[in-house]
């Protein structure tokens, strides 16, 4: 992974130095105000309607404290109040009300959904996919368009992005998240020389965008949003396959990084199968494939310029070339998948990506092909359920769990 480091608040600061003895007696009264506020930030940020009492209960905080801690957040845009109305006013919508008591009722607080809006852009090489959430989550846009290669790619990233931006409320902090196909280190650069792919394809995003930006390699982004997606699954493989191979590697609930972001890189496949296609996707090997039988002239529906799903069509209507080309590319799946196996022991491997769409009737007969050659512990292959925009999906993840690890900086 690896991201563009955002730099700390004030009030982190303030935490920081409540550590070192020399400065702990000046500040040790705002790191303490910014402690209750952190924690109760992110107490909000489980979405159901609280009052201070919760806070209390929860945070562990005396009444006066919970209550001005409350009033700050509420002053800062984080929370709001939630105002019974003959029920309870939520987002707009009126609510069965709680109970009556004697007395005052207790002042209720919601989240509010959008103090800071996170957009995740999947930042392919032949397309861009993009999503707003607000802080609960909720998709509230999707956008998409192609990429050619005669484009200016950090020019329509950045119009992409200035587009999503516009879709979010002017109040909200806005946070963006970009995955793409190459390796990404700590500090949001991918390695290689300056016209080289992976700078091609990562070309400073997180220094050349403004912003509040994040920048992580697209196949761990997809693992994330797998792992998650399974329940915190911890051991997951996302393999993109779609016009190119790569993968993303979670082990023992750790995505694997490695220098400058290198793991899941897939470059030991050249030597693997020995071929100049070593790291081509499913779809970019059924169209080579296909369009070299047919320059062969083998006898076959399929056409010049065939696409990836008129060779599956085909091979599903029982075209012999067709059908040998998605056995060709099934062994080479299985080939791929017992090298996680036995490498990682790694036991769920979830094809993603653009291959999704195509990969049912491939990843069907690779599993068979898989349990013919595994000498230990088959791992599963399967397709993912999460679509094409996985990769957004998990930019939107990433940007979340960035949020609640840092609720002082987006309250800054």
């Amino acid at each position: 992974m690896g991201s563009k480091l955002i730099p700390l608040s004030s009030e982190w600061t303030d935490l920081r130095n409540l550590t070192n003895p020399e400065t702990a007696a000046a500040h040790s009264t705002s790191a303490i105000r910014a402690l209750n506020k952190e924690a109760v930030a992110r107490f909000a940020l489980h979405g159901k309607r609280f009052t201070a009492s919760d806070v209390m209960k929860s945070v562990g905080l005396t009444r006066a404290t919970a209550l001005a801690v409350c009033g700050d957040l509420l002053n800062a845009g984080w929370i709001r109040e939630v105002v019974p109305l003959g029920g309870n006013r939520v987002g707009g919508e009126t609510v069965a009300a709680k109970p009556r008591r004697r007395g005052r009722p207790a002042q209720e607080y919601q989240l509010a959904s959008f103090a800071v809006a996170v957009i995740g852009i999947e930042a392919g090489q032949h397309h861009l996919t993009g999503l707003v959430c607000d802080l609960t989550g909720e998709v509230r846009v999707r956008r998409w368009q192609e990429l050619s290669e005669d484009d200016d790619r950090l020019e329509r990233i950045r119009q992409f992005r200035a587009e999503l931006m516009g879709e979010c409320p002017a109040h909200a902090r806005v946070l963006c998240v970009l995955g793409v196909p190459a390796p990404v280190g700590e500090d949001g650069l991918s390695p290689g020389e300056p016209d080289s792919f992976w700078q091609v394809m990562n070309p400073r995003l997180g220094e050349e965008l403004d912003g509040d930006v994040l920048v992580f390699n697209d196949a761990n982004l997809a693992a994330e949003a797998e792992a998650a997606a399974a329940g915190d699954s911890t051991d997951v493989v996302a393999l993109i396959a779609g016009e190119r191979l790569g993968a993303g590697v979670i082990v023992d609930g750790r995505l694997l990084l490695g220098p400058r972001g290198g793991a899941g890189e897939m470059r030991f496949l050249t030597d693997y199968f020995g071929d100049e296609e070593a790291h081509d996707g499913m779809r970019r090997l059924i169209r080579k494939w296909a369009q070299t039988e047919i320059e062969a002239g083998r006898a076959t529906e399929l056409a010049a310029g065939c696409t990836a799903e008129e060779v599956i069509a085909a091979c599903q209507r029982g075209d012999e070339v067709a059908d040998e080309i998605v056995q060709r590319v099934a062994v080479r799946l299985a080939r791929i998948g017992n090298v996680f196996g036995s490498l990682l022991g790694a036991m769920d491997v979830a094809v993603v990506g653009s291959a999704v769409e195509i990969a049912e009737v491939v990843v069907e007969r690779a599993r068979v092909e898989l349990d013919s050659r595994a000498n230990g512990p088959v791992p599963t292959l399967r397709v993912s359920h999460l679509g094409r925009d996985i990769v957004a999906k998990g930019a939107v993840a990433a940007g979340m769990r960035h949020v609640r690890e840092n609720p002082l900086y987006f309250l800054g």
